[in-house]
C-alpha cells in the first residue's frame, strides 16, 4: 500500500520561521519526503483540509504537483506489481 499526503514539515524552522511544504511518501511502512519548494508559517497552513490559506495560486500549483506525483506512483505501482501481489486473481482454485 502507498501513500501521498501534503505535510507541513515541523521538525526544523528556516531561519525566517517559515516550515517546507513537503509531500510525505509512504510504502510499505517507509516514508520518504519529497519537498514542494514551498514554505510558509504554521499558522497558514490548514492541517485539516491541506490548503494553505489565502493562497489559491500556491494552492493550484500544489494540486499540480500532487497530480504528477500521484501519477508516478501509480505507474510505479503498476510495473512493480505482480500476479503474487494479488492472491484472488493468481489462486486457481474455483
Amino acid at each position: 500500500m502507498a501513500t501521498l499526503k501534503l505535510a507541513l514539515d515541523t521538525r526544523k524552522a528556516k531561519k525566517d520561521g517559515t516550515f517546507p511544504l513537503v509531500f510525505k511518501l509512504t510504502v510499505n511502512r517507509k516514508t520518504a519526503c519529497v519537498k514542494t519548494g514551498i514554505s510558509i508559517h504554521e499558522s497558514q497552513f490548514d492541517t485539516e483540509n491541506n490548503l494553505i490559506l489565502n493562497s489559491q495560486t500556491l494552492n493550484e500549483n500544489l494540486l499540480q504537483l500532487e497530480t504528477l506525483y500521484r501519477g508516478r506512483l501509480n505507474q510505479y505501482i503498476l510495473e512493480n506489481l505482480t500476479l503474487t501481489h494479488c492472491p484472488i486473481i493468481y489462486s486457481t482454485s474455483t
